[in-house]
């Protein structure tokens, strides 16, 4: 079963409510397989990048359009070749927690097929 930790478990009670259902959530970023970071303060951030830094599957809630600078500037510095993938290589980015719960799945089946997932934005 994957293990997923959640940036903010303070977050909309349903939202975590859908995410424990399906998943076993796990508090610290190391222990996780999956990481959902949803909008939040700066270690909300943070957890991006350790995300990215640990090799964790990461799925960005962009509730609201949150993170559109951040995608935005990260695809910039891959453009300027500051950063060597483009963010679609190892980012996840949905604006419905139902669509990033699909996408798990799906990626946990691609994983499963090839050792690659498929989907990312």
């Amino acid at each position: 079963m994957k293990k997923i930790y959640v940036s903010d478990l303070d977050m909309n009670l349903e939202e975590i409510d859908k995410i424990m259902k399906k998943y076993n959530v796990v508090e610290n970023i190391e222990d996780s397989t999956d990481v959902i970071v949803v909008p939040g303060g700066i270690s909300a951030f943070s957890d991006i990048f350790t995300a990215n830094k640990l090799n964790k599957n990461l799925f960005l809630y962009n509730k609201n359009m949150f993170y559109s600078d951040l995608i935005n500037n990260l695809y910039k510095s891959h453009l300027e070749g500051y950063i060597d993938e483009a963010p679609s290589s190892y980012i996840h980015i949905e604006s419905e927690i139902d669509n990033i719960l699909k996408d798990m799945e799906e990626n946990e089946n691609d994983k499963s097929n090839d050792g690659k997932s498929s989907k990312l934005l």
